[in-house]
């Protein structure tokens, strides 16, 4: 069968069903808008494609991925731009694989700043890769504040004295921290991660068990996370709360001297 075709996503089926998805925008795979709009309509039709039993979700490149893409961010000077792109653009890749039926397990090897950490945690199963990489969210360093989804997914995924550090501080930590602290499923010697994504995905999706409860335990698990979403019909006080802050002149300022660091 055919394959949808993206510029920033690779696709490959495989005969059993397992679609496997990687980040290819070089250098870091940086979030801009028209990638998060490709992670949307990636999983929404992996979602929804008989074809599809289960999903991996890699990078192609060194980095996983590298959160929003600043030089985008930065010339959104307008409310519409940035709502366009916040509380479209990236609420509706953020939630994504949460709202896809499909399994999906993540296999994180190198950087996972920001928004690329939100993706993976978005995931069902999460697989990091020993190595000297860094893994954090990073955004109050240069003034960008995370719309709501993002913090419910952390605090979803990650018990609580983490999901606060996580959150609230900006620091950087290496996979082995994070995995400590109880985040993730499984940290692997290098070269092995896709094997445990793969040994976790066949247990689910390809040992003959009916899908169907699984699609029910996952729906459940994320319902909370997800009953927000829209936010800009929701809740538009947060929208105008958040736009508020981040077209403030200050915190443009700091992702402008971000980009020249």
């Amino acid at each position: 069968m055919s394959l949808p075709q993206f510029e920033g996503l690779a696709l490959s089926l495989a005969t059993n069903g397992l679609l496997t998805i990687q980040f290819k925008r070089p250098p870091v795979n940086a979030l801009s808008s028209k990638l998060l709009q490709e992670v949307h309509h990636c999983f929404t039709w992996s979602g929804q494609s008989p074809n599809v039993q289960a999903i991996l979700l890699k990078s192609a490149q060194k980095a996983f991925c590298a959160g929003l893409d600043l030089t985008e961010v930065s010339t959104l000077t307008t409310p519409e731009k940035m709502k366009q792109f916040i509380y479209n653009d990236l609420e509706l890749a953020f939630a994504s694989a949460i709202r896809c039926p499909k399994p999906v397990s993540c296999v994180v090897s190198g950087h996972a700043i920001a928004g690329g950490l939100i993706i993976a945690l978005a995931a069902d199963h999460l697989v990091f890769e020993k190595g000297n990489y860094k893994l954090g969210l990073t955004e109050h360093r240069v003034g960008v504040p995370f719309p709501s989804l993002a913090l419910r997914i952390v605090e979803r995924q990650c018990p609580v004295r983490i999901s606060r550090q996580l959150s609230l501080t900006a620091d950087l930590y290496g996979p082995q921290q994070l995995y400590e602290a109880g985040v993730g499923d499984a940290l692997v010697e290098p070269g092995q991660a896709e094997q445990e994504s793969l040994k976790w995905l066949n247990q689910i999706a390809f040992s003959g068990r009916p899908l169907g409860a699984f699609k029910i335990w996952k729906a459940n698990w994320w319902k909370e996370v997800t009953s927000t979403v829209p936010t800009n019909i929701q809740n538009p006080a947060e929208v105008d709360q958040y736009l508020k802050e981040i077209l403030d002149p200050k915190c443009h300022q700091a992702i402008v001297n971000a980009l020249k660091a």
